[in-house]
């Protein structure tokens, strides 16, 4: 009795199963058909696939934006023969296959899913083997070894092992899903594909500063395998280092005082001290000081510049910090709390404790708007992260550019992304997140590059921040480029040196990645580059230990970083100290020795013999034949040619050559040399009486001295004038006037009126 009931009830429980399902069926269709309609969307069809882009050694894989080899940068796809072909271990990493090699038949194996795929080295065809069968394909060309790497073409692979295949011009995509792709698709994959690839999160940045993992094996950025930095490049390579006290003298590539303290219009001149900016009217009738305008204390080292009726400062500003800032960790960025400048003040200028108290450095920029009688009004300002690098107006768009070194961005152990005030949009300092900042992948140095882009032609368009890591700032400007060449490191004392271009381009959206190039060699500093006039010319030293041992090289590349033309063996076993560029040549010389060389681009780049300059303390070349030096505080004139140099000392000529003091400063400007050095003791000196303070203070005497070389190249001396200073800040000559300023006084020289020296009394 009890079992026929027990039968009973599993009969009817199966019969109330069965129309439970019955009924679910539909609905299981309804989901089904939903979820393939999102599958439409391109970027669902990217979770089981790999995309790559021809030379470019960023990828995509399930989605994620990865490095094809993290510990080569450039492991990339390549076309062979015009196919497609993609590294065999990353094909086999993404797609959890295995890799192996037999040596004793030479073939590379791949394995997935119960298949194998055999290359053979040297060999066109391809066997393909499963549980099943056997099977040959004949190729082209087969596996490809390159750069000591196993190459495999992506539509043997395809076929092999039932993945999809799609082609855009250099953009691949093997894909497990049926779905075939559009070109519009491929236009915004690419755009994820072909660039610099993105941080991400403050675990992968830990990782790539050898916090948590041990990047490539070694302390990143530890100085043994490093340029020193008193260099001024965080590079590669520790020999050079020993190299800091050589001798050989400088072909100075730019005035001592190089940056823009002094500017003027048709109308006033502007000068920036410390930080504030005079704005003088000097004319005949009269010299006097209009307006003065005062930047955030704490502003320093900063430079002027005029875009249309503006005036643009940028520069340094020097900041206290009265606490640590508190810290909001999060999984995707690391930033400080909102209240981030509440703890940040103005440094102080008149502290004598400044030194001893925490602080850091913003780059700014200040965009004044020109009024009547040259008065100044603030409109906007940018700050970033970190120090003042380059600033640069392009298509009436500014570019400011600076550099943090991220250990300046360590609270208490935890990074910080980068951050950013723009007075327009923001009362409070901004921070970057780690996913919008691009980084190297050779890794040169462990600095935050900052480029920020602000409308000249409309202030209220907001500014764009674009940060990159582990770059130098061995940063160019050509046309609507922007270039970056970082050195590329090496592992050992085997192998070569290399260095890497990387093209930026400068649109309405910012600064967009569009390419690189590798060449041999390394760029000691920013001097060994130039770009203009559509051309790229870079001098590189070449350690390659395995085979030339030390070259020098000279490359020259157009904008699309094509190389033009490339000349290496020059000055084997030396090292280049310094160069410059003037026009259709480019000028060097070596550490610890005397010679001087040239090389001249015409139709190709012939190198000049290296010709013996002697114990000379400093080289002005002021044209491409001719130049100053100065040898024992005496200045002398050279003239330069292939084979030879000719002096004119006193053994030729006395009246060519005149003696300085010591302690001078010197200046070029359009073929003239001016030199500062002190005064006469002779000469009768007068106090000057301080109004404002009451007080009687003795300034300094300095004599001014032009020089000037004929057709002939022989040094005139153009005059001998006295100035009166207590320090001599900068010197510099605009238009027809000559610019002498120190702390309280600016003299300025007018040529057009026999040489009438102008004086200003400046107050502090």
């Amino acid at each position: 009795m009890k079992n026929k009931l027990v039968i009973k009830i599993i009969i009817a429980y199966f019969i109330l199963l069965s129309i439970i399902l019955l009924t679910q069926l539909p609905k299981k269709e309804n989901s089904a058909q939903e979820s393939i309609e999102v599958e439409v969307k391109y970027k669902d069809k990217l979770s089981d696939a790999l995309v790559a882009y021809v030379e470019s050694p960023v990828a995509l894989v399930n989605k994620k934006q990865v490095l094809i080899d993290k510990n080569d940068s450039y492991a990339c796809a390549k076309l062979f023969d015009g196919q497609a072909y993609i590294p065999a271990r990353f094909f086999a990493q993404s797609f959890n296959a295995n890799l192996s090699w037999d040596k004793s038949r030479r073939e590379t194996i791949l394995r997935l899913n119960n298949r194998a795929v055999i290359f053979k080295e040297n060999e066109k065809e391809v066997r393909i083997v499963d549980n099943e069968s056997e099977r040959v394909i004949n190729t082209s060309k087969g596996l490809v070894i390159y750069n000591r790497k196993s190459y495999l073409p992506v539509r043997i692979l395809a076929e092999a092992f039932e993945k999809n295949v799609f082609y855009n011009n250099g953009l691949i995509i093997i894909s497990g899903k049926s779905n075939e792709f559009d070109y519009n698709e491929a236009a915004g994959i690419e755009d994820n594909v072909n660039s610099l690839p993105f941080i991400g999160n403050a675990q992968f940045f830990m990782e790539l500063i050898g916090k948590d993992s041990n990047l490539l094996g070694v302390d990143l950025f530890s100085k043994d395998n490093f340029f020193d930095e008193n260099r001024g490049q965080i590079g590669l390579n520790k020999n050079i280092s020993e190299l800091n006290n050589g001798n050989g003298f400088d072909l100075y590539n730019d005035n001592e005082n190089d940056s823009n303290y002094i500017i003027n219009n048709d109308e006033y001149t502007y000068i920036l001290k410390d930080n504030t900016i005079y704005t003088l009217s000097i004319k005949d009738e009269e010299q006097k000081i209009v307006s003065k305008s005062v930047i955030n204390s704490g502003f320093m080292d900063g430079s002027l510049y005029f875009s249309n009726d503006r005036l643009i400062v940028s520069g340094n500003r020097r900041v206290n910090l009265t606490e640590q800032n508190s810290l909001n960790n999060d999984d995707k960025n690391v930033s400080l709390d909102n209240n981030t400048n509440n703890n940040i003040k103005d440094a102080d200028e008149k502290s004598d404790d400044l030194d001893e108290k925490v602080y850091t450095i913003f780059c700014e920029a200040y965009i004044y708007k020109i009024g009547e009688e040259g008065s100044l009004s603030l409109e906007r300002s940018l700050s970033l992260d970190g120090n003042f690098v380059q600033t640069k107006i392009v298509n009436n768009s500014l570019y400011l550019i600076s550099k943090v070194n991220s250990e300046e961005l360590n609270f208490g152990g935890t990074y910080a992304a980068p951050s950013y005030l723009d007075t327009l949009a923001d009362k409070e300092r901004k921070r970057l997140n780690f996913d919008e900042i691009n980084y190297f992948p050779e890794m040169v140095s462990d600095y935050f590059i900052n480029i920020a882009k602000i409308n000249l032609s409309n202030l209220s368009d907001n500014s764009i921040i674009y940060s990159l890591f582990g770059g130098t700032d061995n940063i160019v400007f050509s046309d609507n480029n922007l270039f970056i060449a970082n050195d590329c490191y090496i592992k050992n004392e085997k192998g070569k040196s290399d260095t890497s271009i990387y093209k930026f381009e400068l649109n309405d959206n910012g600064v967009l990645y569009s390419g690189r190039k590798k060449i041999e060699g390394c760029i000691l500093n920013n001097n060994f580059i130039n770009a203009e006039n559509g051309k790229i010319k870079i001098v590189t030293t070449l350690f390659d230990y395995e085979d030339k041992g030390l070259l020098n090289c000279i490359y020259i590349l157009d904008n699309n970083l094509n190389v033009v033309e490339n000349v290496s063996s020059i000055a084997k076993e030396k090292y280049i100290k310094d160069v410059k560029f003037l026009k259709d040549r480019v000028y060097f010389n070596l550490f610890n020795e005397k010679p001087l060389a040239y090389a001249e681009f015409k139709d190709k780049i012939v190198v000049s013999q290296f010709i013996n300059i002697g114990e000379i303390n400093n080289m002005y070349l002021c044209n491409e034949d001719l130049a100053y030096v100065i040898m024992d505080n005496t200045v002398l004139s050279i003239k330069i040619n292939s084979d030879s140099i000719q002096y004119f000392t006193k053994e030729n000529n006395e009246e060519y050559s005149y003696v300085i003091k010591e302690g001078y400063k010197t200046f070029v400007d359009n073929n003239y040399l001016f030199v500062l050095t002190k005064a006469d003791d002779n000469l009768e000196l007068e106090n000057n009486f301080d109004s404002e303070n009451e007080t009687v203070y003795n300034p300094d005497y300095f004599s001014l001295i032009m020089f000037s070389i004929n057709e002939n190249g022989e040094v005139n001396q153009n005059e001998n004038i006295t100035l009166k200073s207590d320090l001599i800040d900068f010197i510099n000559v605009i238009e027809d006037k000559l610019y002498v300023f120190g702390n309280y006084i600016l003299n300025v020289l007018d040529f057009n009126s026999d040489k009438e020296i102008i004086e200003i009394s400046i107050n502090q």
